[in-house]
């Protein structure tokens, strides 16, 4: 009961907003892409003779399912990619390349662990009685501390997660810099030095180099959607700048064929309207005027839950293209999907730098 008195006398706020206040949070994620992690630290194991083992460690998460950790080894690196929850590659120390991993679940646990933790309150529901619950996962259940925040996660019987070592970030976040995983008589202890949020990691970057770039298309079709909680994308894809505009479809006699509608901004010019036939090329009339390119085009797509407006996908694709060592190369494309979707999806296309 301490915990329901505490949430009834702290000026009537509700426990998501109590959660968010101890982590220095707004109530929702901002309208970014930058929303990803980078900690670097150390990993302490228990090794032969009962000596701890102390290995240099790093890691990159996107998602929960989006992660790479390397650990530094006195033989080398050993790097572990995880995309998507689908691939994993890994190398071992003193090695040079990249091959598939067959067993996906410590590192898929540990991620999806990592992200919720980080993101907290954000997707999870909390209790009167001091206890929060993953909205999307019920085998997942959280203890909070004295002072809103996460302290001991459970999956199920699997493995337990402690939380320590708080510390406020000059912005007023809180992030824990200590965490121990229990799982039977295993222990294992990550020290961070450094959790630094608002970085931004491309897809790609959780692939074995020189990947193919998938197609838009090809991405749909995967329909990878929010395992915990809504979490955004962006990575690159190719597509077609093939279009034409709606309006000259309108100034004909005859019907509008079916198609998929876009619009495409640019900041201080009128949004365009574009429509793309489901039709081939050759088959358009010749009364209808032609803008783009029919050969795939790289881009930058940003899929988002945030319900960022034009104006800010704009300002924030700009940011990434920047940071990517790429340029854009024409305006921002909107999806415009006939069936209604929670998420919204901008693309930007853009060039490649040569370095």
């Amino acid at each position: 009961m301490m915990f329901f008195t505490i949430f009834v006398l702290a000026f009537q706020q509700s426990p998501l907003e109590l959660c968010c206040q101890a982590r220095g949070f707004e109530k929702s994620p901002p309208a970014s892409p930058s929303q990803h992690y980078f900690l670097t630290g150390k990993k302490e194991v228990m090794g032969p003779n009962k000596k701890i083992v102390s290995e240099r460690l790093q890691i990159f998460l996107a998602g929960p399912n989006l992660v790479r950790v390397i650990n530094s080894t006195p033989n080398g690196n050993q790097v572990q990619l995880l995309h998507f929850g689908k691939n994993g590659w890994k190398k071992n120390p003193g090695g040079t390349e990249l091959y598939p991993m067959k067993n996906l679940l410590d590192l898929q646990r540990k991620s999806t662990c990592r992200w919720i933790c980080l993101r907290f309150p954000w997707g999870w529901k909390i209790h009167p009685d001091g206890s929060a619950s993953l909205i999307s996962e019920n085998e997942i259940r959280m203890q909070l501390d004295s002072d809103y925040r996460p302290k001991t996660l459970h999956w199920g019987n699997e493995f337990t997660l402690s939380l320590h070592d708080w510390r406020k970030r000059k912005d007023g976040r809180w992030f824990p810099h200590q965490w121990n995983w229990h799982q039977g008589n295993e222990q294992e202890v990550e020290k961070f030095y450094l959790v630094e949020p608002d970085a931004l990691w491309l897809d790609s970057g959780f692939m074995p180099p020189n990947s193919e770039i998938p197609t838009w298309k090809a991405v749909r079709k995967t329909k990878d959607g929010p395992w915990q909680g809504a979490f955004d994308r962006i990575g690159l894809v190719m597509k077609s700048t093939l279009h034409t505009q709606k309006s000259d479809w309108d100034s004909l006699t005859i019907p509008r064929p079916p198609g998929e509608t876009w619009k495409i901004y640019q900041k201080n010019k009128a949004t365009l309207v574009a429509w793309i036939p489901n039709f081939a090329e050759k088959h358009w009339p010749e009364a209808v005027a032609k803008w783009g390119e029919s050969k795939n085009q790289l881009h930058l797509r940003w899929s988002t839950y945030s319900g960022a407006t034009p104006e800010e996908a704009w300002t924030r694709l700009l940011e990434a293209a920047k940071q990517n060592q790429m340029t854009p190369n024409g305006g921002l494309w909107l999806a415009q999907p006939t069936e209604v979707t929670p998420f919204k999806e901008y693309f930007l296309p853009v060039l490649k730098k040569k370095l």
